[in-house]
């Protein structure tokens, strides 16, 4: 048995949240959408298998949001939980987040000066997984480009991209959306890179390091998990920095890009992410179950 228990405090979209519950209620017969997760946490036990979920939208609201609530989950809670973190939640669950602002002054990620940058982690304290998260990453064949630019013009600013993700296990590459979600990134052998942006090797930043820091692909990437033995109260962590949930059928948060944004995502990566939704929920499932239980 699985029990979900879906965030929609403030800061969540509601596209994404949309998306998100259709996605988990295919999956599993006991989901609940909560603004107050206290409230829904009520009697659970180990046999619940309680698992969290914190959907895309706005990481710094969401974030101030969830950390009134987040410490207490530790008291109220009598059984070892799981949590998912999707975009903006998977900013706010590794121990170190920078979020990079998108300030027309920058004109590349190793120019960034402190007050661009937000240790989101630190501020919140959600942050439970031993990995970095940086972001808005921009994966895809355009992002070099993109980090070289003035950042003036609209269409760099909150812009939907379609990436290339490479799952670990199958070796699937597939076609996801991306919003502004970060790179994950960890050296720490319990931490698992189930699916890498592009299939690339590696992964370099120059920013907040003193020296640029390489990451391989092996230890950072778009999906990746966290097992904690049996004496931790948080049970597994699992973030992504792209959009599972866009692969439901009708998506709100696809058709919300494709229609309604002021920078729409073009046609043709819309049909490529829709091809391969069947294929992307299937591999994110597998990782899903692999990690749960």
């Amino acid at each position: 048995m699985v029990r979900i228990l879906i965030n929609n405090s403030k800061g969540v979209s509601q596209p994404c949240l949309t998306d998100t519950e259709k996605l988990f209620k295919g999956w599993y017969q006991d989901v609940t959408v909560t603004e107050d997760l206290n409230l829904n946490l009520a009697g659970l036990n180990e046999s619940d298998n309680p698992v969290l979920v914190i959907p895309g939208g706005s990481a710094l609201t969401t974030g101030f949001a969830l950390s009134k609530e987040f410490p207490s989950l530790f008291e109220e809670l009598n059984a070892p939980f799981s949590v998912i973190g999707i975009c903006a939640g998977a900013y706010l669950l590794p121990k170190t987040s920078y979020l990079f602002d998108a300030s027309p002054h920058i004109k590349s990620i190793k120019q960034i000066p402190p007050q661009y940058l937000r240790e989101v982690g630190d501020s919140f304290k959600l942050g439970c997984m031993d990995c970095q998260a940086f972001g808005p990453f921009y994966p895809n064949s355009y992002y070099k480009m993109l980090l070289h630019s003035s950042y003036e013009s609209p269409e760099n600013n909150m812009r939907p991209y379609e990436t290339q993700v490479k799952f670990r296990t199958t070796g699937n590459v597939l076609s996801a959306l991306y919003a502004q979600g970060p790179l994950l990134a960890s050296k720490n052998r319990d931490v698992s890179v189930e699916a890498s942006f592009n299939g690339r090797d590696e992964y370099s930043f120059g920013f907040p390091f003193e020296e640029e820091e390489v990451f391989p692909s092996s230890s950072a990437g778009a999906v990746v998990v966290q097992r904690n033995d049996a004496s931790n109260k948080i049970k597994s962590l699992i973030v992504t920095g792209i959009h599972p949930e866009a692969s439901v059928p009708n998506s709100s948060l696809l058709n919300f890009f494709t229609k309604e944004h002021p920078v729409k995502l073009s046609g043709e990566s819309a049909a490529r992410i829709r091809r391969d939704s069947l294929e992307l929920s299937e591999e994110f499932k597998a990782i899903l179950d692999n990690t749960l239980g």
